[in-house]
């Protein structure tokens, strides 16, 4: 799971690097990374797509009434979502504590 989030963070990097627009543009930051990726949208659905309402928007709100309490996933979803969560923090304290323990090998 670190590994890609390195690799998606390398990526998005050098689209913000190249392309100066996307870093106050999410849809065409979505839009240049999809293309990177090789799924290209058609110049229509790209006109739509810049259109209709942001996945991060739409993820966001769920995640806030969900959070009160309503329309809540099964079961078996909340404790996925559990895991992964547990799984990518365990990850990030051990590359923190590699990162901890490098310093003070080497730069003491």
């Amino acid at each position: 799971m670190y590994k890609q989030y390195l690799s998606a963070k390398s990526l998005i990097a050098k689209i913000l690097e190249e392309n100066p627009e996307t870093r106050a543009n999410d849809k065409l930051l979505m839009l240049e990374v999809w293309k990177k990726q090789e799924f290209v949208l058609s110049l229509e659905q790209e006109r739509k797509f810049k259109s209709v309402m942001s996945p991060e928007v739409i993820r966001r709100t769920r995640q806030k009434i969900q959070q009160e309490g309503k329309y809540l996933p099964e079961d078996r979803v909340v404790a996925k979502r559990k895991g992964e969560s547990n799984a990518m923090h365990d990850e990030l304290m051990s590359e923190d504590r590699k990162a901890e323990d490098f310093s003070k090998t080497f730069l003491i």
